[in-house]
């Protein structure tokens, strides 16, 4: 039997396809940022990515006329807008993508529709608008809040899932966590980079630390955070905060058992510095992130270094995206055997 034809929107590097490909055929991807379709086709050879705005109503008419028929729609659209770390600025373009992935639904109509984003957009009454475009074109929606590392992802990262399927076809399980309590141990950052040697977590880039922060990081011990520096230089860490109380990931080294937070999309070693790994005073490389996004295989990014750690810190883990994937996937099977019925 074929797999699902599907169109993935936003698709970004690739990251998440390697998730899908175990369950769907993605038969086209978009994406408006160039290097991220560069990245995305040196990645799947045999995926046709797009360089192209989703808010394009010519590029809609063009991919209906080009694929055809397809029996679902991946989007992973931006988050800055809706992310505790953005500035969830309703006007922001963010916003206007929504409208745009709901007139992709209504002009290939199909089996389903995968979105995924920050919990964060709950809160926006984008969602309530978008989900009663859904609504208005045949569709019924259930949402999901999972965490990565529930799927053996070496990373605490919670998203939303926005499933919508026609109304009256079988309605999405929610999948079951294969890690936590009474499951398998969560992963971790040992699990994620352990093994790796450092010139091959090197190997596409690592920003660095000024020689400022260096010395303040080089006093943390793993575990420990901004808390345990010398009362001059935690007071300067509180004013580079705005003179609010950091918060604990801040100027924080990690310990080998640990499963670290959700990766950002940078560094972020300018204002304030992200949580570094234990064993060396620099920030986690581009490779880590990797790692850290649970993609094993090689994977290939470009640009300068803040792109690269934006194309990854953009990505879907796979292994999460997997699961949402074989759940939707065995609701849109079910579908297709009750029919013949």
């Amino acid at each position: 039997m074929n797999k699902p034809r599907i169109i993935s929107l936003c698709a970004g590097a690739g990251i998440g396809e390697i998730g899908i490909a175990a369950h769907f055929d993605t038969v086209l991807s978009v994406d408006s940022w160039w290097r991220a379709c560069v990245a995305h086709m040196q990645n799947h050879s045999g995926v046709r990515c797009v360089h192209g705005d989703i808010r394009d109503a010519g590029l809609r008419e063009w991919a209906r006329e080009t694929v055809g028929t397809i029996d679902g729609i991946i989007a992973t659209p931006p988050c800055p807008s809706f992310s505790q770390a953005g500035p969830r600025k309703p006007k922001h373009a963010d916003t206007a993508t929504f409208e745009s992935i709901a007139d992709w639904v209504q002009i290939f109509q199909p089996e389903f529709l995968i979105l995924e984003n920050v919990v964060g957009l709950r809160r926006s009454p984008v969602l309530k608008r978008f989900k009663a475009s859904l609504k208005e074109y045949g569709y019924q929606t259930v949402e999901w809040i999972l965490n990565a590392s529930s799927f053996g992802v070496p990373q605490h990262r919670r998203r939303l899932f926005l499933i919508a399927t026609k109304e009256g076809a079988p309605v999405p399980e929610q999948p079951k966590p294969t890690h936590g309590l009474g499951l398998q141990p969560h992963r971790t950052l040992r699990d994620a980079i352990g093994d790796l040697p450092e010139e091959e977590a090197l190997a596409l880039g690592c920003a660095p630390l000024s020689p400022s922060r260096a010395a303040l990081m080089a006093q943390i011990p793993p575990g420990k955070n901004w808390s345990r520096l010398p009362e001059e230089e935690r007071e300067r860490v509180i004013a580079s905060c705005g003179g609010k109380k950091p918060h604990p990931r801040i100027c924080r080294r990690y310990e080998w058992s640990d499963t670290p937070l959700a990766v950002l999309t940078g560094p972020h070693v300018q204002r304030f510095t992200a949580p570094l790994p234990p064993h060396v005073n620099r920030p986690f490389s581009v490779v880590e992130y990797l790692r850290i996004q649970g993609v094993t295989r090689p994977f290939q990014v470009f640009g300068n270094l803040k792109e690269k750690y934006r194309q990854v810190g953009n990505g879907v883990p796979p292994a999460l995206m997997s699961a949402v994937c074989e759940a939707v996937a065995a609701a849109v099977t079910k579908g297709v055997t009750e029919s013949f019925h």
